[in-house]
C-alpha cells in the first residue's frame, strides 16, 4: 500500500463524514445539500483514486471520473446559490451547469479504454475540453465568492467570506500547479493529486460553518417560510436602509415587485423622507427598535398610510448590526384591531369583576360573538347578536357544536381550536351556514381566554359576504365583459397565445372568427340604447352556448365579437363551422310583442397559415370580415336597384 493510498483513504473518510453531518443537521437548505453532494464527489473520487494508485485499473480510474467530472460544477453551483443569484434560482439554468460535466463522464466512461485516456483525436478532445472546465468553473466560484466579498456590509458575513475565499484559492492555486506547472517542470506523478488538495476547500468550509453559520442562513429561511405569507408588510432592510427582501402582502399593496424594489432605498418610497432618514441613520439608530407613522407611494402614485417598526438585527457573539427588520400595518387595519383588543381587554376584566356584568356586555354587543370549548367544540354561549344573525335559538346553540356551523370535521375542528389556543389569537374565513339554509363568508377573531385552570375560545365573527361578492366581481371584470358575461379581449388574447403555443407543439391547426353585429346600429337607432343592449345580452347568451362544444367566445368591444375554433383543419371545416354559428345568432330575438332579426358579417383566418400571432390572426379576420359586410352590402344595392327596375 503506498503513501498516496493511505492519503486518499484517509481523504474519503473526511469527505464522507463532512458530506453527511450538513444534510442531517440543514435537511432543507440548498447549500448544505450541495455541499455534502461535493464531498460525495470528492468521497468517490478519493476512493477509487486509492485503488488507482495500487494497480493503475481502468475501472477505478472510470470510476474515479464519477467524482472528478461533478466536483467543478458542483463547487460552481454552490457558490451561486450561496450567492442567492436569481438567474440560478431557476431548475433550467442549474441544469445547465451539469451539461459539461456530463459530457465529460460519457467521454471517459463509453469512448475512452486506455487508462491515461490522452491518445488520440477523443483523447486530446477530451483532455482540452476537461482542463478548461476545471479552470472556468472554479474560476468562476472564486468570483462569485470574491464579488459578494466586495459586496457585503455585514462584517459577519465578511469574515465567513474571507475564510471560504481563501481556502477556495488555495485549493484552485494548487491543483493549477498539480496540474499544469509541476508536469511541465518534469514532475507528473503530483498530477492526480487534485482530490487531497480539495481538502482544503473542504475544511475551510466546515471551519467557516463552525465559526460562522454558514449553512444557517437563518433569515433566508425565515423569509421563506414565514414572512412571505405574514398578514403584514414586511421589508428586510441593509445597515443603509436599502430594501433586501419584500413579503407577499407587500407586494399586493404596493404594486411594486421585488425586482423593482430591490436595493431601493426605503426612504424613496416615502413621503416623510426625514423620519426614515432619522430612524436609520440619525441619533435613534443605536436603539434596537423605533416607529413611525408614514405615507407610502404605490406603483399607482395612491398614498399608502403606514405605522412602521423598525428593529434592528444584531449578531449574538459581535453585536454587529446585520439588518433592519420593518413591519407595516395599515393604519385603518391597525384602528379596527386596536378597537376589538380594547373589547376584548373590557371583556376579560368584566368577566373577572362579576359574571353578570360580563353577559350585560356580551349579550348587547352588535357584533356576533360566541364562546365555544376547544376540546370538543361545544357552542357554551353566544350574544344577541349572534341569535340575530345565525337565526338559531339559545337552546338550539346550547345542543351544537362548532362544526354544524362551519361543516368542518371534529377532527379538524379540534386541530384549529387548538392551535388558537396555542398561539393564543387567530383570524380565520370560513363559510358558516344559517338556520335557513343560507351560506355566508364570514371573518372570525378567535383569542383563547383563561377560564379556571383551562382555556375557551372567544370569537368575533364578521359577516363579510357582500364584501368578497365585491371582490369577486372585480376579479371577474379583469377578465369578462360586464354586459355579456363573455370574455374580454385580455382573456381572449392570452386563449389564443396558449393555442398557438400547443399548435406550435403539436403542428395543429386552428381558427379565428371576427363578428360583427351589422344591425345594432339600426337597432339603436330604431328602439333606443336600452334594447340594444339586451340584443347583446341575447348575443352573449347564444356565444355562451356555443363555447360548450369547446369554442371561446369574446366581446371585443361595441358589436364586434370574436372566436376561437380549435381542431380546425382545412378552410372547409372551418366555414362549415361558421355557418352553424351564423345560423345560431341570427334567430330572431323576440322583445314584447317585437321581433328583432339580426345578421352577423363573419371573417375567418386560420392559423398558421393567415397568421402566426394573435395580433395578425385577428387582423386577417378583421379584413374577411369587412370583405364580407361589404359584399353584402354591394348585393343589397344590386337588389335594390333591380327592384327599382
Amino acid at each position: 500500500m503506498t503513501t498516496y493510498t493511505i492519503f486518499s483513504l484517509t481523504a474519503f473518510v473526511v469527505y464522507l463524514l463532512a458530506g453527511i453531518y450538513p444534510v442531517a443537521k440543514y435537511k432543507r437548505n440548498a447549500v448544505s445539500i450541495l455541499f455534502s453532494l461535493t464531498c460525495l464527489s470528492l468521497a468517490v473520487w478519493s476512493f477509487a483514486y486509492a485503488f488507482v494508485y495500487m494497480e493503475s485499473s481502468v475501472f477505478w480510474i472510470k470510476l474515479s471520473s464519477v467524482g472528478w467530472c461533478f466536483f467543478s460544477a458542483l463547487v460552481l453551483h454552490s457558490a451561486l446559490r450561496f450567492a442567492r443569484n436569481p438567474l440560478f434560482m431557476k431548475p433550467l439554468p442549474q441544469a445547465l451547469l451539469y451539461v459539461v460535466p456530463v459530457v465529460l463522464l460519457y467521454m471517459r466512461v463509453f469512448m475512452m479504454d486506455t487508462g491515461s485516456g490522452t491518445s488520440g483525436m477523443t483523447g486530446l478532445v477530451f483532455q482540452w475540453l476537461d482542463n478548461s472546465y476545471d479552470v472556468v468553473y472554479q474560476l468562476a466560484a472564486l468570483g462569485v465568492i470574491l464579488r459578494m466579498r466586495l459586496q457585503s456590509a455585514n462584517r459577519r458575513q465578511r469574515k465567513q467570506l474571507n475564510l471560504v475565499l481563501a481556502s477556495a484559492a488555495l485549493t484552485f492555486a494548487a491543483n493549477f500547479v498539480s496540474q499544469f506547472i509541476l508536469p511541465a517542470m518534469g514532475y507528473p506523478e503530483w498530477s492526480t493529486s487534485g482530490q487531497l488538495f480539495s481538502l482544503i476547500l473542504i475544511l475551510g468550509i466546515i471551519a467557516a460553518n463552525q465559526r460562522y453559520g454558514l449553512f444557517s442562513l437563518s433569515e433566508h429561511v425565515l423569509y421563506d417560510e414565514i414572512l412571505t405569507e405574514m398578514m403584514d408588510s414586511f421589508f428586510l432592510l441593509s445597515t443603509e436602509g436599502r430594501i433586501q427582501r419584500i413579503n407577499r402582502r407587500t407586494v399586493g399593496l404596493l404594486g411594486y415587485s421585488q425586482e423593482e424594489l430591490s436595493d431601493l432605498p426605503l426612504r424613496d418610497l416615502c413621503v416623510e423622507k426625514d423620519v426614515i432618514d432619522t430612524i436609520v441613520h440619525g441619533q435613534t439608530a443605536s436603539d434596537t427598535t423605533a416607529y413611525a407613522e408614514v405615507n407610502l407611494m404605490g406603483s399607482t402614485g395612491r398614498m399608502i398610510p403606514l405605522r412602521l417598526s423598525f428593529s434592528r438585527i444584531r449578531d449574538k457573539s459581535s453585536c454587529d448590526i446585520l439588518g433592519i427588520m420593518v413591519i407595516g400595518q395599515d393604519i385603518a387595519v391597525k384602528n379596527r384591531l386596536q378597537e376589538e383588543i380594547r373589547i376584548h381587554q373590557e371583556f376579560e376584566r368584566k368577566l373577572r369583576e362579576s359574571e353578570e356584568r360580563f353577559r350585560a356586555m356580551f349579550d348587547k354587543h352588535s357584533a356576533v360573538m360566541c364562546l365555544v370549548d376547544p376540546e370538543s367544540l361545544q357552542i357554551l354561549s353566544v350574544n344577541n347578536a349572534a341569535l340575530a344573525f345565525y337565526g338559531y335559538s339559545f337552546k338550539e346553540f346550547e345542543s351544537m357544536k362548532l362544526t354544524a356551523l362551519d361543516g368542518t370535521s371534529l377532527q379538524e375542528g379540534v386541530a384549529m381550536a387548538r392551535h388558537i389556543v396555542q398561539e393564543q389569537s387567530a383570524v380565520l374565513h370560513m363559510k358558516h351556514k344559517l338556520a335557513d339554509g343560507d351560506i355566508r363568508d364570514v371573518e372570525i377573531h378567535s383569542s383563547a381566554v383563561p377560564f379556571g385552570k383551562r382555556s375557551i375560545i372567544y370569537s368575533i365573527i364578521h359577516d363579510i359576504t357582500e364584501r368578497k361578492k365585491a371582490e369577486d366581481y372585480i376579479s371577474f371584470l379583469a377578465y369578462n365583459d360586464s354586459l355579456t358575461g363573455l370574455s374580454n379581449r385580455k382573456l381572449f388574447y392570452e386563449r389564443v397565445e396558449k393555442a398557438i403555443e400547443a399548435a406550435k407543439a403539436a403542428g395543429g391547426v386552428f381558427a379565428v372568427i371576427y363578428i360583427d353585429m351589422d344591425d345594432l346600429k339600426f337597432i339603436n337607432d330604431t328602439y333606443g340604447h336600452e334594447d340594444g343592449d339586451i340584443v347583446l345580452r341575447e348575443l352573449g347568451r347564444r356565444m355562451n352556448e356555443l363555447t360548450r362544444s369547446g369554442l371561446s367566445a369574446a366581446r371585443l368591444g361595441g358589436d364586434e365579437f370574436a372566436m376561437l375554433l380549435p381542431g380546425i383543419g382545412t378552410m372547409q371545416e372551418a366555414l362549415a363551422a361558421v355557418e352553424n354559428i351564423s345560423e345560431h345568432l341570427r334567430k330572431s330575438i323576440q322583445m314584447g310583442a317585437r321581433e328583432i332579426n339580426v345578421q352577423a358579417s363573419i371573417g375567418i383566418s386560420l392559423y398558421p397559415s393567415d397568421g402566426e400571432d394573435v395580433e395578425s390572426l385577428l387582423k386577417t379576420a378583421d379584413f374577411k370580415m369587412y370583405a364580407v359586410k361589404k359584399e353584402r352590402k354591394s348585393s343589397k344595392r344590386l337588389w335594390a336597384a333591380s327592384e327599382n327596375r
